[in-house]
C-alpha cells in the first residue's frame, strides 16, 4: 500500500467532513515523526499501543460512514470512505510498515508537505 496515496484519500474525506479521516490522517503523520520521517523504526514497546490506536480509529470510521446500500440488482454500494477504511482494515501491517521496519518495502519521505513514494531500483 502506498501510503501517498493513502494521504490523499484521506485528505479528499476531510474536505467532505468525516472526522474520521482527519483523525487517521494526524495519526499517520504523527507516526511518521516518531521513526525518525520513515528512516527509523518503532520501539517495540510502543508497537502494541500503536495498534490499539489504528483499531479505535478503524472503530469510529466505521461508525461514522454509512452501511452500503443495498440496489436492484448487483452487490450493494459502498461510499469512498467505506472503501477506505475496508483496504485499511484489510492491509493494516502493510500501511503500519513504515513503523516497523528500518527499510520497507515501499517508503515513505517528507517533501512539499506530502508523503511521496520512493522508487527503489
Amino acid at each position: 500500500m502506498c501510503n501517498a496515496h493513502l494521504l490523499r484519500e484521506l485528505n479528499a474525506l476531510q474536505e467532505r467532513k468525516r472526522k474520521w479521516a482527519a483523525n487517521f490522517h494526524a495519526f499517520l503523520l504523527d507516526l511518521h515523526k516518531k521513526t525518525d520521517q520513515g528512516r527509523g523504526q518503532l520501539p517495540e514497546h510502543l508497537r502494541p499501543s500503536i495498534i490499539r490506536k489504528y483499531s479505535r480509529l478503524l472503530e469510529a470510521g466505521y461508525r461514522e460512514e454509512p452501511q452500503p446500500q443495498k440496489s436492484a440488482r448487483g452487490r450493494p454500494k459502498k461510499s469512498k470512505g467505506r472503501n477506505l477504511l475496508e483496504r485499511l482494515d484489510m492491509h493494516w501491517e502493510a500501511v503500519l510498515a513504515f513503523a516497523h521496519h528500518k527499510r520497507c518495502l515501499s517508503p515513505i519521505t517528507w517533501l512539499k508537505g506530502i508523503f511521496v513514494r520512493l522508487n527503489q531500483n
